[in-house]
């Protein structure tokens, strides 16, 4: 019974793999936050020197971080069923993740670091979490717990990094 449950949660191959209205919606979030990146890259563009290489060099770890939660997302909805309740919470949280590092984004690497990365930390975390817990006895739970485990190795770069 179990097992049913764990194979129904994988997007089987006669998926039509259209994007559903919460991916739609999930994207929209991810063009707000985008939307805030370009306009740090536009403030960086008034310096010199090391000054730009720096503000640039900020700029793309920020724009690297959205890009990871993106591409875990749609991998995520990729792999299982976006119809299910349990993968639609998961991306519900990581579009309200998304809105919350969209709002942070101007000062990410200022005043508003530790908003940011515990925000950023908790999606590349619990989000993984999730969905090993959703596939609890089936094979492919182990991948999950790797993704997780890589971001909580990861985590106290981030939290130095923005407490510092």
């Amino acid at each position: 019974m179990v097992a049913g449950r764990d194979t129904n949660l994988l997007r089987p191959a006669t998926s039509s793999g259209r994007a559903t209205f919460l991916e739609l919606f999930f994207d929209l979030a991810y063009v707000a936050a985008l939307t805030r990146v370009s306009q740090r890259f536009a403030e960086v563009g008034d310096d010199t020197g090391w000054a730009l290489v720096a503000g640039l060099g900020r700029t793309l770890l920020l724009f690297l971080a959205l890009w990871l939660i993106w591409s875990h997302t749609i991998w995520i909805t990729s792999r299982y069923e976006p119809e299910r309740s349990i993968i639609q919470a998961v991306v519900v949280g990581t579009m309200f993740a998304a809105l919350v590092m969209a709002v942070t984004l101007p000062h990410a690497l200022e005043e508003r670091a530790l908003p940011f990365a515990v925000t950023y930390l908790t999606v590349m975390v619990v989000r993984p979490l999730v969905v090993a817990a959703a596939l609890r006895g089936h094979s492919r739970r182990l991948v999950p717990f790797r993704l997780a485990a890589w971001s909580t190795v990861a985590a106290p770069l981030w939290l130095v990094g923005a407490l510092g």
